[in-house]
């Protein structure tokens, strides 16, 4: 079972307390609407859920975060990180006051306190909403960042196919560099960002680094790879020359990579095909 990344953990953990906490106002309302007593107390219930969950949430968003945005030397997160992770925390602690509350009363609230209480419920709804928001907009802002746009929070984090995803290596772009990309005339392939982003994390895993240079640091016995795609922007064509050099480059001192699975490959030579 292949392992999960941060993104993946947090994709996975934070819809369920975002679905609970948007259904809290919604049951409450319904229990005094529809005269449903058992109503009142499934919102109770999903309260709890929401809190307890809030908790893995929190915690993979925070890992996720720093290991897209904050592990780099110079890294500098957009102004939309602070905010979403700034509203996630507001809506969780909106949420521990609300279930305090309810707990402390027996969630026997007297009526004026069961309408502030619906109304403390229909704000965390808002928030949470408003959380999630900030998170789409945050992997739309991400994805750009890697050089692509269109990718909503769920494809951003899980993708298609079966191939390894990773934030642990997030390479931003160098805005001094972006003029020469630019106007270099590289068309760069359609690529998933995900797969840039593990095939980052390959190439610093790999002994790719002691032979080859990338903006500036690693070997010089290889060829500098800071704007491969100048050479080869195919990415079939990276695969088969990491699987035999020598078949591609005759006379070619670098060592064949075959031991590396499909998805490992690809996600390499999906990074190496970006970097114009």
């Amino acid at each position: 079972m292949p392992s999960l990344s941060w993104v993946e953990l947090h994709g996975a953990f934070t819809h369920m307390p975002l679905a609970f906490l948007l259904s809290v106002p919604l049951f409450e309302i319904g229990a005094i609407v529809f005269r449903k007593p058992e109503w009142h107390t499934v919102s109770f219930w999903l309260l709890v859920g929401a809190v307890v969950m809030a908790v893995p949430s929190l915690l993979t968003g925070w890992f996720t975060g720093n290991d897209i945005f904050l592990t780099r030397e110079n890294a500098q997160a957009p102004a939309i990180f602070y905010q979403h992770r700034l509203a996630a925390f507001a809506t969780s602690g909106l949420a521990i006051v609300l279930l305090a509350w309810r707990i402390k009363s027996r969630d026997r609230l007297p009526k004026h306190a069961l309408t502030a209480s619906i109304l403390l419920a229909a704000v965390t709804a808002a928030t949470v909403g408003y959380t999630g928001f900030l998170g789409g907009r945050l992997a739309a802002v991400t994805a750009a960042t890697v050089g692509y746009t269109g990718f909503l929070g769920g494809r951003m984090v899980f993708g298609g196919g079966s191939e390894p995803a990773s934030a642990s290596n997030y390479v931003p772009v160098n805005p001094a560099a972006a003029p020469a990309a630019k106007n270099s005339g590289v068309k760069i392939p359609n690529v998933e960002p995900r797969l840039v982003i593990a095939g980052a994390r390959l190439f610093k895993e790999l002994p790719c680094q002691s032979c080859h240079r990338m903006e500036g640091k690693g070997g010089t016995s290889g060829p500098d790879l800071t704007h491969e795609a100048q050479r080869h922007a195919d990415i079939q064509w990276q695969i088969e020359h990491l699987k035999n050099p020598q078949k591609m480059k005759p006379n070619s001192d670098m060592p064949p990579f075959d031991h590396l699975s499909a998805a490992e490959l690809k996600a390499l030579a999906a990074y190496l095909v970006t970097r114009k």
